[in-house]
């Protein structure tokens, strides 16, 4: 058992798939015994590996054994009981050999220790050259042969005709027969027809992107005062959207008589609304239409040879930094250069970095001269983030970059990047890309980290929920849970919480409890912001004409706007949590198997949903791959010299004038890779013919039987021990379960009962509550009736004090006129001596006296 210890230290054991992935990671030269599960590794040449370890002294120098039989890199190996040891240098093949020969596998130790320790250090002429197994070129030509007779047989493809609806409005129906006559002469197929008579409702629904205009209510009045025909067209195999809206002509008449005076609107149109004729002009809203005239119509097919299939691009993404002091004077030329090279910006975020980011993200370099100028020019103001879309886009951004050091950018190529927006007085060049896959997968995870948002497919938008999740996943967007359910109003009350205030919040809840609602958790870089572009403005009759958000496309208004999504980190993290419990996700965005709270049917289903994922498409056929997804594809290229990151492996180590300096191996690489092929097979039949000498050895082979039986003893007893271990763990593992379980209904049961006193308590503090308010109704009651009774005694009172006056004032009034009456019988007196008097002064006057003044 002491030597069974020591060869384990020696040879590190490698069982499983992601055991060989780490170790393919690891630098140096690794030795590999590939051996079957009913045979067990060669254990003869154990001493002589020690011994070599031993004498070398050299840590880069290391052993281990690996399991075919579970290890899918080396499902080629399986079945094969002849001993096999594979040289990786640093990840790379760099040597097969087969059969124990001790001089042979020595030899070639020491010549590729020597060989990866000078890579290693950057020695001048040092290459690692990359081989394939020569045992398996046949299999590898055998596939190859294969793919390329796939690729050339014909395959039969069957499409959907591209159809639209025509609406001919009341005005044109007199006309209905020169209209059909013109679409025939046109080449134009009638697959549908017919009478309708829109209600005002469907009329509003139809047109209710237009019901800004100050000639709406008039257009609606118009549409439903008569009859419509409705035609659903199409042209042979090729499209008619965009060819009918030309033959349509502008919908304005008066702008359709002086431009295309031969189009059906001017033609048939008379004035402004009143234009004769409709028609969608995109794909979408032609689906839109053909559901809101003709839901059960069946949109038919035609079939295509494909002579042989295209090569499908793969697009890749890369991070691309345009640093503070560039930020701030050569942004927009930068980001116009990016779209000139056919970038796509993919995910864009400007941050502004703390010294402690900086130095996290540039840690590699912290022993670089140059670091402590990199950290302050990082943190001296905004950074522009950007995650670049393309194919090769880690190359193809490398390239438009031109070399680290500026001044010879300059030099060699003027025309890239760093040479045309640099600055003299600053020695770091100002713009940044990932180096290798790894490190773009690393840089998109630190400024754009996996994040979870929760989507909710509305009531309303339940029927096209294969478009919707479609168009999540081509925006790369991993469906982490599924859930399918209709919403109880304490539910939907609670899930629209911050909209309770509203005035639309009873509509919201009556909306999204009257059907099936599906909800998503969505992963991906940046999901958040990313989700919320993709599904656009809240109010759909809000978004420009030319927007392709899912609201735009599927939605109604702002309440039936087809999908929800979370608004913030906390949001989404509440609002999942509210949905599917306490649920969990790994670094990639996936769901951690046996967290949340989904029932077989959801978890069937979010399987099956990633299922379909597999290679998603963009707009222009490309494939689209998630971060997972293409790391998942990289580790499937190691085996065939596709990795990305040995491409660019001794890539730019930042020097004092950047990052570092770039290496193009190109077609000299190719003729020194052939001249070491040459050179391995000459060796290679050498060693098979030491190897022939050794196999001659009865003797050795002999022991090396005995040997592996009682070692396959050994080892036979060891797995019934441990088989015996594992069945013991698994009983108590369900001892544990059952009474976990136990516990569990244990603790339910205490939560009901504690749910049950707390109903109790709010139902008597309702009671209560109830009674308060009925006493506080009777008391205002009280009051009020006092209140009343004292404004009636005031009333009262005020009336007698009126009373009073107006007595007063009559009393008044009748001693005036007593008064009156007095002063006129006095006058009445007195009038008859006046009169005498006048006659006096008459007398006088006639008798000559003069009158005094």
């Amino acid at each position: 058992m002491a030597r069974k210890k020591q060869e384990i230290a020696l040879q590190k054991e490698l069982n499983t798939q992601e055991e060989w992935d780490d170790a393919m990671t690891k630098e140096g030269l690794l030795i590999v015994d590939i051996y079957q599960d009913w045979c067990g590794p060669c254990k003869s040449i154990v001493s002589h590996f020690r011994r070599i370890k031993n004498e070398s002294g050299e840590d880069l120098l290391n052993f281990a054994v690996a399991k075919a039989d579970t290890i899918d890199s080396l499902d080629r190996y399986r079945g094969k009981c002849k001993p096999c040891f594979l040289f990786y240098g640093s990840g790379t093949l760099v040597e097969v050999i087969r059969g124990v020969n001790p001089p042979v596998l020595e030899k070639k130790i020491k010549a590729h220790l020597t060989n990866e320790l000078n890579v290693l250090k950057g020695e001048p002429g040092a290459e690692r050259v990359e081989i394939r197994d020569p045992e398996f070129k046949h299999l590898d030509e055998a596939e190859r042969l294969a793919k390329q007779k796939a690729d050339e047989e014909e395959e039969e493809e069957e499409l959907e005709r591209e159809v639209t609806v025509v609406l001919i409005k009341p005005d044109a129906q007199h006309r209905i027969d020169e209209i059909m006559q013109r679409l025939e002469e046109r080449g134009i197929e009638i697959l549908e027809q017919q009478k309708r008579k829109l209600t005002d409702e469907e009329a509003r629904d139809f047109y209710r992107h237009l019901e800004d205009q100050e000639w709406f209510e008039q257009m609606i009045t118009y549409m439903t005062t008569d009859e419509s025909t409705v035609l659903v067209i199409s042209k042979g195999n090729s499209g008619i959207i965009s060819e009918f809206r030309e033959i349509l002509g502008p919908a304005n008449v008066e702008e359709a008589k002086e431009t295309q005076p031969e189009s059906l609107r001017a033609m048939f149109g008379s004035e402004s609304y009143k234009n004769a004729i409709h028609a969608a002009d995109s794909g979408e809203k032609a689906a839109k239409e053909l559901e809101f005239f003709f839901p059960e119509f069946k949109v038919p097919t035609f079939k295509v040879q494909k002579a042989k299939k295209e090569k499908r691009k793969e697009i890749e993404k890369t991070v691309a930094l345009i640093r503070p002091d560039a930020f701030m004077e050569f942004k927009d030329e930068i980001l116009a250069k990016i779209k000139e090279a056919g970038f796509a910006i993919a995910l864009r975020k400007e941050v502004q970095l703390t010294r402690e980011q900086a130095e996290e993200f540039y840690s590699e370099k912290k022993d670089s001269p140059f670091f402590p100028e990199l950290i302050t020019r990082m943190t001296n103001g905004p950074v522009l983030a950007l995650a670049l879309a393309k194919e090769d886009a880690i190359k193809e951004w490398r390239n438009a970059l031109g070399e680290k050091d500026p001044k010879e950018a300059k030099q060699t190529h003027p025309q890239s990047l760093r040479a045309m927006y640099s600055k003299e007085e600053i020695q770091i060049n100002l713009l940044h890309g990932s180096d290798s896959f790894n490190s773009a997968k690393k840089e998109l995870d630190f400024f754009f980290p996996v994040e979870q948002t929760l989507v909710v497919i509305k009531p309303d938008a339940y029927e096209n929920r294969r478009e919707i999740i479609q168009k999540a996943k081509e925006a790369e967007f991993r469906i982490a849970a599924r859930k399918e359910l209709v919403l109880s109003d304490e539910m939907a009350r609670e899930f629209y919480k911050s909209h309770a205030e509203k005035e639309y919040f009873e509509e919201l809840v009556a909306h999204m409890t009257s059907g099936k609602s599906i909800f998503l958790v969505l992963s991906r870089n940046d999901a958040i912001q990313g989700w919320r572009e993709l599904m656009g403005l809240p109010d759909p009759t809000q978004a420009l004409d030319n927007d392709h958000s899912i609201r735009s496309i599927f939605g109604k208004d702002i309440k039936a706007n087809a999908v929800h999504g979370s608004s913030s980190k906390e949001h989404a993290a509440a609002s999942i949590r509210l949905i599917f419990g306490e649920i969990q996700f790994d670094h990639d965005g996936k769901r951690v198997p046996g967290t949340g709270d989904l029932t077989e049917e959801d978890e069937l289903e979010t399987t099956e949903d990633e299922d379909a994922e597999g290679e998603m498409r963009g707009p222009n056929g490309e494939i689209v791959r998630t971060d997972a997804q293409a790391a998942q594809k990289s580790d499937e290229e190691e085996g065939e010299g596709g990795d990305h990151e040995r491409e660019h492996e001794h890539e730019d180590q930042e020097g004092e004038h950047g990052e570092g300096e770039q290496h193009d191996e190109g077609e000299h690489k190719d003729e020194h890779h052939e001249e070491q092929k040459e050179e391995q097979h000459e060796e290679q039949k050498e060693e098979q013919e030491e190897e022939q000498k050794e196999e001659q050895k009865e003797e050795q082979k002999e022991e090396q039987k005995e040997e592996q039986e009682e070692e396959q003893h050994e080892e036979q007893k060891e797995e019934q021990k441990e088989e015996q271990e594992e069945e013991q763990k698994e009983e108590q593992k369900e001892e544990q379960k059952e009474e976990q379980k136990e516990e569990q209904k244990e603790e339910q049961k205490e939560e009901q009962k504690e749910e049950q006193k707390e109903e109790q308590k709010e139902e008597q503090k309702e009671e209560q509550h109830e009674e308060q308010k009925e006493e506080q109704k009777e008391e205002q009651k009280e009051e009020q009736k006092e209140e009343q009774k004292e404004e009636q005694h005031e009333e009262q009172k005020e009336e007698q004090k009126e009373e009073q006056k107006e007595e007063q004032k009559e009393e008044q009034k009748e001693e005036q006129n007593q008064a009156q009456k007095e002063e006129q019988k006095d006058e009445q007196k007195d009038e008859p001596k006046e009169e005498q008097k006048d006659d006096g002064s008459k007398d006088g006057q006639k008798d000559g006296e003069q009158p005094t003044a």
